[in-house]
């Protein structure tokens, strides 16, 4: 797959979210960056866009690199050719230096996700970074034959949207 077609994918993903999210929260977000980005490492080479809210509610959580929603398109080495996330680092003074971890572990482990989707909260990390993700991948549905599931996708980070964004913006400031 090219990059221009991971980078439609994740587009057009980002678009149907929208049309899902009621109004006043699809209002609410904004991406991190104008075109989506991409994330290559050793296991893995996706293309990603990252969304959060406008509002800075609580202080220190939301961030382009730290605190937000994404979209992923492409290999992540697990086998899923597509996935979306919540993600929270734990040890960056941007997203609170871990004082809000204990709220967002209660809010994400809360949840009652669809079916085959979403699991538990993880701890994940790499070169001495920690981060909680939340996560729901994607993997072909026909053996050797790649079809991404962008609607699926895009209904599952709706869903992880609507379904958490007001808790987080509940959150009391810790900083």
């Amino acid at each position: 797959m090219t990059d221009q077609e991971q980078i439609t994918l994740v587009e057009k993903a980002w678009e149907a979210c929208q049309k899902l999210l009621p109004p006043e929260i699809c209002a609410s977000l904004e991406t991190c960056e104008e075109v989506p980005g991409r994330m290559r490492k050793e296991d893995f080479d996706v293309m990603h866009f990252r969304i959060r809210p406008k509002s800075s509610r609580p202080k220190a959580f939301w961030s382009a690199s730290g605190c937000h929603y994404q979209m992923c398109v492409g290999p992540d080495g697990s086998g899923h050719v597509c996935g979306v996330n919540f993600t929270h680092a734990t040890r960056q003074k941007a997203t609170g230096s871990g004082q809000y971890l204990p709220a967002v572990l209660k809010i994400l482990k809360d949840l009652n996700p669809p079916p085959n989707t979403f699991g538990e909260p993880q701890k994940k990390g790499r070169d001495g970074s920690e981060y909680l993700v939340y996560e729901c991948g994607y993997r072909p549905s026909i053996k050797d034959h790649l079809y991404i599931p962008i609607d699926q996708a895009a209904k599952d980070l709706a869903w992880l949207i609507e379904s958490t964004l007001p808790k987080f913006l509940a959150i009391p400031d810790a900083c």
